[in-house]
């Protein structure tokens, strides 16, 4: 039996609305009995992002590799923003979108959103001092919040 695909002139359904004669040779030349292949292995190249293989006959196990996804293989995301999970819950990841400029990303009632830039007096710092780094345009600033001390060094 032949297993070359038929001209494209030849359709695929015939003027009676069946199946072509040659088409079905073709389809039926395709059918493959799976309990013929019974020798051979199975392995995963380097790189694959695949671990696992093994005999045929005794039954194959493949599985994606310890960081066998690279950046390349990933899904494309929303422009502006990270994948996670929004909540702190178990479940799909997506897009958490950046929908301004001059926006940081935080956790506000349990869940990551990306808030307007706190400003210093929204922050409720105390204890702020100016400490004149090498240059005069850089400083350094300790700033307290909540009880946690936070260092920032500023260059303007």
């Amino acid at each position: 039996m032949s297993s070359s695909i038929p001209p494209a002139n030849i359709p695929v359904i015939d003027e009676n609305g069946f199946l072509n004669p040659t088409w079905y040779r073709y389809l039926a030349s395709l059918q493959r009995a799976t309990d013929d292949v019974v020798a051979g292995d199975i392995a995963t190249d380097t790189g694959s992002g695949l671990q696992g293989g093994g005999s045929i006959a005794d039954g194959v196990s493949l599985s994606i590799a310890d960081n066998g996804v690279t950046n390349a293989m990933f899904r494309q995301g929303a422009g502006t923003s990270i994948l996670g999970r929004k909540y702190g819950s178990t479940g799909d990841l997506a897009d958490i979108i950046a929908t301004a400029n001059n926006q940081v990303l935080s956790r506000e009632s349990g869940a990551l959103v990306f808030t307007a830039t706190p400003t210093l007096d929204g922050l409720g710092f105390s204890g702020a001092a100016t400490v004149s780094a090498a240059t005069p345009s850089t400083h350094k600033f300790a700033v307290t919040i909540g009880g946690a001390a936070y260092f920032f060094l500023l260059t303007t």
